[in-house]
């Protein structure tokens, strides 16, 4: 009898259901989303379902994952897997929730942005078979006269802004002196960095050198780097790059710093605030790491002021788990955060072994995916999204539901604030806010002013 309550017939043995595939849109935009990715793979009960239940996914074989049944006055959600203790799918949970009540209001960021590690950098001499078969270029004619241009026409047509993080040198210096190493290159920075700024986006820092900021072996032994001596040393080398920006951009206020291989260590987080006073972002990663070797972080401001703002994915061609883990931090945080590197084709690993024109033309498709599936996200940089981010942190909303009618009432309202609302009602009058339909029964709403009222219809 308990089980027909959750929308359950039948319970089977407990089996590994692999793959996902979404039969509503418990993430924004997303449904009919289909993978068998090894990712997807959920210890699940065989479950026979009421028929007045909700489907909302299934694993590949068609096993139930997630459905919604209503009892009484309200309604339960059961997720048949195992998947939800990793955050990457806190999507998941948003959407469900969403689909409990009859209205369901949420803050999010509305912010989307694009980075490129290791840019301006400093660029290897000589050539690579692949790209002079190509294009009869060399490396530093390939970044010049191919690679930059296809990225500012790809930013430009999919409406983003890029942050570009500084690497002033390769060398391995761990231990200083750091001023001038002989193989930085200002000309590069100049020149790449003015494009950066001219197309409305951001420099900021990666690092001197490409040796993360910590001491510990184990971890420096992962990507075989160096340990670094000392803090002190270590924030000799961050004064130094910042040296280097500014002798390049003397007006110019560096603010985002993105951790070399996304691994940053206690020290070398005090390094960064004892040389960097203006220092208002560090962005690594969101995603759990099982090696425990990368700066994961959650959205939030520090104690010690630093905005904490991770990033989900990465990489020029698309994939079931980047659309999966971008399309959950969408639902959830309305907040889309991607990085590539230009030396990725030189990789094989990161290049896939694919030519330019191929990873191209997936790193084209993957913005056009995100432009139409999520047209309402605000192209932003890596400062700017920080700032707006620790506005909505910092303001609270309280909510008073009357017959017809939401209210909000924002404490701390700095500019506007965003909002995700699911509902099935129609949207009726509005006081102080916008609303915009982005997905069957849901919507962004805008707050305009402190007090505001969203009017439900039928």
């Amino acid at each position: 009898m308990f089980g027909f309550k959750f929308g359950v017939v039948s319970v089977g043995n407990p089996y590994p259901a692999r793959g996902i595939k979404l039969t509503s849109n418990v993430l924004i935009g997303e449904r009919g989303y289909a993978s068998d990715d090894p990712y997807f793979v959920n210890t699940s009960n065989v479950i026979e379902l009421d028929d007045k239940a909700e489907l909302l996914a299934t694993s590949t074989d068609g096993n139930p994952l997630l459905w919604r049944m209503d009892y009484g006055k309200g309604a339960f959600m059961v997720f048949n897997g195992s998947m939800l203790q990793e955050k990457v799918n806190r999507g998941v949970i948003a959407g469900a929730l969403g689909m409990l009540e009859p209205e369901f209001i949420y803050p999010v960021f509305n912010s989307k942005l694009i980075y490129i590690d290791d840019f301006p950098s400093p660029i290897r001499e000589g050539s690579i078979p692949s790209i002079y078969e190509a294009y009869h270029k060399d490396i530093k004619q390939f970044y010049r006269e191919i690679w930059w241009p296809d990225m500012l026409k790809a930013a430009q047509k999919a409406g983003l802004k890029y942050t570009a993080g500084i690497i002033q040198s390769y060398q391995d210096n761990v231990e200083g002196p750091f001023a001038y190493p002989a193989d930085e290159d200002r000309y590069n920075l100049i020149s790449y960095g003015r494009e950066v700024i001219k197309s409305g986006g951001e420099i900021g820092i990666h690092g001197y050198n490409h040796q993360s900021l910590q001491s510990d072996q184990r971890i420096a032994d992962y990507y075989d780097y160096k340990v670094w001596k000392s803090t002190d040393v270590m924030a000799d080398s961050v004064t130094e790059v910042l040296d280097f920006a500014h002798r390049a951009f003397p007006n110019y206020q560096i603010m985002s710093y993105i951790p070399p291989s996304n691994m940053l260590g206690p020290d070398g987080r005090e390094a960064l605030k004892r040389a960097w006073p203006n220092l208002t972002v560090i962005s690594s990663l969101y995603e759990e790491d099982i090696n425990k070797v990368s700066y994961v972080q959650e959205f939030e401001v520090a104690e010690d002021g630093i905005i904490e703002m991770p990033r989900i994915s990465s990489g020029y061609m698309d994939s079931p788990f980047e659309q999966w883990a971008e399309a959950n931090a969408i639902t959830s945080l309305g907040f889309y955060s991607h990085f590539v590197h230009p030396d990725d084709i030189l990789d094989e690993m990161r290049g896939q072994n694919l030519s330019w024109e191929e990873l191209y033309e997936g790193f084209t498709l993957k913005l056009e995916r995100l432009r139409s599936t999520y047209p309402w996200l605000r192209a932003m940089t890596s400062t700017e999204a920080a700032l707006d981010l620790e506005k909505v942190l910092n303001s609270e909303v309280k909510w008073t539901r009357v017959p017809g009618r939401i209210q909000g009432e924002l404490s701390n309202m700095n500019g506007e604030n965003y909002f995700i609302l699911r509902t099935d009602h129609s949207i009726g009058r509005l006081q102080n806010c916008t609303v915009n339909k982005i997905d069957d029964g849901v919507f962004l709403v805008t707050a305009l002013k402190d007090k505001f009222e969203i009017g439900l219809g039928d």
